[in-house]
């Protein structure tokens, strides 16, 4: 792993955390901040979910009585802030892509592969 990507995937590991900390902030503590449960595995990957799926993971995580977002107020404020964060991460994760597969070309090429063995190359590094 070069310098950038891990770069990249230190910026991207704190965009996640950092939602996922807001999302125990406003949702999962009671009146005396005391956690109201954890965030489940939906919740944790909360860039793979609409507004809607989030909120049932939220309101399974925390066992609150309904999904948050129903409220009209709450999904309006969430709403823009999830698919501005949900982009940043998309972004992120795509330059930590790009990243990889310049190396692997330049890793190809030093190696002097064929397209052969390139592709069995790959076809193993999938499983």
């Amino acid at each position: 792993m070069t310098h950038q990507e891990a770069a990249i995937g230190k910026q991207r590991y704190d965009l996640e955390t950092s939602f996922q900390n807001r999302l125990r902030q406003s949702f999962g503590q009671d009146q005396q901040a005391k956690p109201l449960g954890t965030l489940n595995n939906k919740a944790q990957a909360w860039w793979e979910q609409s507004l809607n799926e989030l909120g049932d993971a939220l309101k399974t995580s925390f066992k609150l009585a309904a999904n948050p977002f129903k409220k009209p107020q709450t999904a309006d404020e969430w709403e823009s802030y999830l698919e501005e964060k949900r982009s940043a991460v998309q972004s992120l994760t795509k330059q930590l892509a790009d990243a990889e597969h310049e190396i692997n070309q330049r890793v190809f090429q030093l190696y002097n592969l064929t397209a052969d063995e390139i592709a069995l190359l790959m076809k193993e590094v999938e499983h």
